[in-house]
């Protein structure tokens, strides 16, 4: 069976794919931002030499992980993201890490997702994070 939920709908697993295509197809376009140096970055930039790969971990479930690394500072981004083939369902976690010698300049007003959503009712659940 390919949907589990009888609340899942073809149509709200279309709409999760149409969103995802656009929004997760390379590390350049992912939806999440930060300011950095005083400039808002969108995704990994290509200047930092950003990787893809995917994993398959079941029958249902894909891992994605992005990441790349500032060349003049060292700060490090990893995305791990979650995807889903029998749920409507995307998670994502973003990593920030200094890999440098010297401190990492000032991040700003880092958005875990910055991009518009086009459907009647999404629902967005999500984690105020971790505090080691």
């Amino acid at each position: 069976m390919a949907y589990t939920d009888p609340s899942t709908q073809p149509s709200d697993m279309a709409l999760l794919r149409h969103w995802t295509a656009a929004s997760f197809a390379t590390p350049e376009t992912l939806p999440f931002s930060f300011v950095y140096r005083g400039e808002r970055i969108t995704g990994i930039p290509s200047s930092w030499n950003p990787t893809q790969t995917r994993h398959r971990v079941d029958a249902n479930i894909v891992d994605t992980v992005y990441e790349g690394t500032d060349p003049q500072s060292g700060l490090h981004v990893h995305v791990g993201c979650l995807s889903y083939a029998d749920y409507p369902v995307l998670e994502w976690v973003i990593r920030l890490t200094n890999t440098g010698d010297t401190p990492t300049p000032l991040i700003e007003d880092l958005r875990a997702l910055d991009a518009p959503f086009n459907a009647a009712s999404p629902i967005l659940w999500h984690c105020n994070g971790d505090f080691y």
